[in-house]
């Protein structure tokens, strides 16, 4: 009887194993890998910022030879459907325009850059950051560039890397939301580990509506 009892109790303990494995590799799967570090600062008031925006829309964009080669010249549909996305959101108070010179938002793949290939084995390399230029007197954005070093964070899924620096070139910070299981959360502008299929949050999406919705279209 006791090594009936025995063998139960090993039987179990291996069945529990086996689910929490599953459970994690299944949340691997829909999460970003690394950190995703950027130029937008994280507040513990206001996570949202109430300055710097841009004066005009559209807002034109453009990418470099690298981004429009990756995924046999299929990349470019990610950054639009970023772009679309966002769009959508705000209910078309944040439209964009496609250009091949001087545009407001620029996309530059840099996947063999030195930043993020140092720290492959740190949990919290960088994937893609976002830099921008802006008036200090008027708080307006004039430029900015999204660096990006990884391509293959949720490809095909929801692209929540370039969303999120997107949006910091849109005025929004980092979220100090708290995080759900493994790092996971629904809100995109959580600074690390961003679940593929995090969305916008609805405080965000009035902000930027509120910002934008009279801009010149």
């Amino acid at each position: 009887m006791s090594n009936y009892k025995g063998i139960l109790a090993i039987t179990i303990i291996s069945l529990l194993i086996l689910i929490s494995l599953i459970f994690i590799i299944v949340n691997l799967n829909n999460t970003v890998s690394g950190e995703i570090i950027s130029s937008g600062s994280q507040t513990n008031e206001n996570p949202v910022s109430q300055v710097l925006k841009w004066d005009h829309m559209p807002l034109t964009y453009s990418y470099n030879e690298q981004c429009a080669s990756y995924y046999n010249g299929n990349y470019p549909l990610e950054i639009k459907k970023t772009l679309d996305y966002i769009t959508e959101k705000t209910d078309n108070s944040i439209t964009f325009q496609k250009v091949e010179n001087n545009a407001d938002i620029n996309f530059i793949c840099q996947i063999n850059n030195e930043n993020f290939m140092r720290n492959l084995n740190d949990e919290r390399y960088i994937t893609a950051e976002a830099v921008s230029e802006s008036n200090e007197k008027t708080n307006i954005f004039n430029n900015g560039t999204i660096y990006i070093y990884s391509t293959k964070n949720c490809l095909g899924k929801r692209p929540v890397v370039l969303i999120h620096e997107t949006l910091h070139l849109l005025g929004l910070e980092h979220s100090e939301t708290f995080k759900i299981g493994n790092g996971q959360s629904k809100d995109i502008m959580l600074d690390m580990n961003t679940n593929c299929f995090a969305d916008i949050t609805e405080k965000d999406t009035k902000h930027l509506k509120k910002i934008y919705s009279n801009k010149k279209k």
